[in-house]
This record gives C-alpha cells, structure tokens and sequence, in this order.
C-alpha cells in the first residue's frame, strides 16, 4: 500500500474510533475528561445565535450531545468584522464573564461557525464531521 493509502486507511480508522466514542457518550453525563467542559459556538449575528440556541436545545433534549457539558454561542458584536481573530477575543471575553477567574481551568473547544455566506445548517453539519476530543 502507498504512503498516502496508508495514511488514508488510518484516518478512516481513526474517524471510525471517534464516532463510535462519541456514540458512547451522546445522551449521558460526561464525566471530567471524557469530553470538553465546554462547548463554544461562535456566531455571526444574534439570528445565527438564536439558530444555533435552537439546535443544540434540540438536540440536548433529544438526547443526540454529551450532557453535562455547558454549551454557549456566542455572536459577534455588532459592526465591522476582523475574522476569527475577533470572534476568538469576543468569546474569550464573554467566557471570563460567565466563568470569572475559572474559565481557565476548563478543558474548552472554541468552533467558529463561518461567515454570512455560509448557511447555518452546513455550519453545524461541519462541526460534527470532525470529532474532537479533549
């Protein structure tokens, strides 16, 4: 097998491993390290916010995400955009309010959700194509 089949296979293999963890874990209580304390999904305006607030509740309720987790989205202040780096300081910010001095104890994952032209069903379709753990 060629390099790049090998590498191919493996990252099938790997993709396959996570899925199934995270199988594992969708509707139950994560304990400490298992998964990430919290989940930030950063937003571009409020009405992607209030997109994303009804999906994650939906799927909470249905049962389909880790539970024990804090999920936030949080959306972009108003005006001018920078890109992620703003959105990263924007959430940064918004994390040290709501966690004070101990956001950064917390094993956190910061997914940025994309832009005007993206729609917010392939954005949250992206984040779950990837599988991330802690």
């Amino acid at each position: 097998m060629s390099l790049a089949g090998e590498a191919e296979a493996r990252r099938r293999r790997m993709t396959r491993k996570r899925l199934e963890k995270f199988a594992e874990l969708r509707g139950k209580t994560v304990q400490t390290g298992e998964f990430w304390d919290v989940v930030v999904i950063t937003a571009v305006d409020k009405k992607q916010e209030i997109a994303y607030q009804k999906q994650l509740s939906e799927k909470l309720k249905r049962k389909e995400l880790p539970l024990g987790v804090d999920y936030h989205v949080f959306a972009d202040p108003p005006g001018p955009k920078i890109g992620n780096g703003g959105s990263t300081l924007h959430a940064l910010r918004c994390l040290e309010e709501h966690y004070g001095d101990k956001w950064d104890t917390l094993t956190i994952i910061l997914i940025h959700s994309g832009n005007f032209y993206l729609s917010t069903y392939l954005t949250l379709c992206k984040v779950h194509v990837c599988l991330i753990f802690p």
